[in-house]
């Protein structure tokens, strides 16, 4: 863990969804340690502000997610619902989709997958949402929570019993 925590200074908070290769951001830097593939962030700035919109994702969320308390940590796939359900939610918002589009949009599978992996930069979509909203508090968390509800993670492939 000493070595882990000397490498990796500033974990990236959307470090669940850029491994299973969701979404990039500039300001990443994967690291491998042993097995492990760890995502570092190299900006500050950036840094702030994901942790700022992930907190607010998290207590937003929190009905949703089946959670009580916002600290208590969440199931990976919990988590990766959070995230790339939030990221693709704000892209969708930025595009200027409606409620209505956005349903859409994460209702057909097949489109939501390709909308999850067109997150080619997190922390620029964070920069243009606080541009557009004011700040990271005031964006329409309403729509946000909506569609980590209708994120749905690819279900694990079960194999076919022996007969």
């Amino acid at each position: 863990k000493d070595v882990y925590q000397k490498i990796i200074a500033k974990t990236c908070v959307f470090e669940k969804s850029i491994l299973q290769r969701f979404a990039n951001c500039q300001s990443a830097n994967k690291h491998l340690l042993a097995e492990r593939e760890a995502i570092n962030c190299d900006s500050h700035n950036c840094h702030n502000q994901c942790l700022s919109l992930h907190k607010e994702l998290r207590s937003q969320a929190r009905f949703s997610l089946n959670q009580t308390s916002p600290a208590e940590p969440l199931p990976h796939n919990k988590e990766l619902r959070l995230q790339v359900g939030g990221l693709v939610g704000l892209k969708l918002l930025l595009s200027g989709a409606d409620a209505a589009t956005i349903k859409s949009h994460l209702d057909a599978q097949k489109r939501y997958e390709s909308e999850q992996r067109a997150i080619l930069d997190i922390a620029e979509l964070i920069a243009s949402a606080i541009e557009k909203y004011g700040a990271v508090e005031k964006l329409p968390y309403q729509e946000l929570v909506r569609a980590i509800n209708l994120s749905q993670m690819r279900k694990p492939r079960r194999r076919p019993k022996n007969v």
